[in-house]
């Protein structure tokens, strides 16, 4: 779920200050760092840098990715001066490698190409269908939750969710009062409206997870600091284990998995196209 993984967990940084005045490499930008005959271009260093470790300044985290490709381009080179990338297991390594990466790419490719978003009929008739099976196995919760990138605001915030729990609009309310205060706004508006499964949110930011279980259904709002950012949360619902859940509670859970089983169906049946076209033009034999 898009809106979890933006509130939950840090902001990917980003980058800032200038490079060499190098000529631009394959389009790439300015030159930021050269190993021999390899080249880091701006444009390459700023694609990496999602990857960065959280919780690092910009400046900081462009020194780790230039750091971390200068370390490899060092060693690459030096396997390749000693002859490893002719070693025939080498080479065995990457033919594997490289067919991982085309097949994950024409897969990726495929997917995007086939709507596997499953229908209203199927979820309903899924969830008729398996309803007996669906009996929850751990805590859900809904949680109202506004990620803001300082504390600067937060009392101001914790009182504006005080103001509009328990009202009659409160969830029309929240949408007003996350525009205010929130970095997503319609990530934390879609999350209020959900039902997360506690394991789920623990997974994605585990420390807030855990205080988040803590907390009591209907308590009023707190704030938690964490070092990526400070939180202004109160959970509106928390369902316990044991208990069959109504389809609106589980339906994000039931639309995924309709989802991947129309994906699973989709590939199995192109690859039987493929397999078929493969046979009848004489380039598949299998003794």
């Amino acid at each position: 779920m898009r809106a979890l993984v933006f509130l939950l967990v840090p902001l990917a940084l980003t980058a800032c200050g200038g490079g060499s005045t190098e000529p631009d490499a394959a389009s790439g930008g300015a030159v930021v760092a050269r190993v021999g005959d390899a080249v880091l271009s701006e444009g390459e260093l700023q694609e990496a840098l999602g990857g960065a470790t959280p919780g690092l300044d910009s400046a900081a985290a462009r020194r780790q990715v230039m750091e971390q490709w200068v370390r490899r381009e060092l060693v690459v080179q030096e396997a390749r001066r000693a002859g490893l990338d002719e070693e025939g297991d080498v080479q065995r390594a990457l033919r594997e490698s490289e067919q991982s990466v085309l097949e994950a790419a024409y897969l990726s490719r495929f997917f995007e190409s086939t709507p596997a978003e499953p229908t209203e009929p199927e979820i309903a008739a899924y969830y008729e269908a398996n309803r007996d099976k669906l009996t929850l196995r751990e805590p859900y919760v809904r949680v109202r939750l506004l990620r803001m990138p300082t504390a600067a605001r937060a009392q101001e915030a914790q009182n504006a969710l005080a103001q509009i729990q328990g009202t009659p609009l409160a969830d029309s309310l929240f949408a007003l009062t996350a525009r205010e205060y929130a970095t997503d706004p319609d990530g934390a508006t879609e999350l209020a409206d959900s039902f997360i499964p506690e394991s789920r949110l623990r997974a994605l930011n585990e420390d807030l997870g855990l205080r988040i279980s803590a907390l009591g259904a209907g308590a009023a709002p707190i704030v938690l600091t964490a070092p990526e950012a400070t939180y202004v949360v109160s959970v509106v619902e928390r369902v316990q284990p044991g208990q069959v859940p109504s389809l609106g509670m589980i339906r994000p859970e039931i639309v995924e998995r309709l989802a991947i089983r129309k994906r699973k169906d989709a590939e199995a049946r192109h690859i039987a196209r493929l397999r078929s076209e493969a046979e009848a033009g004489g380039r598949l034999a299998i003794q």
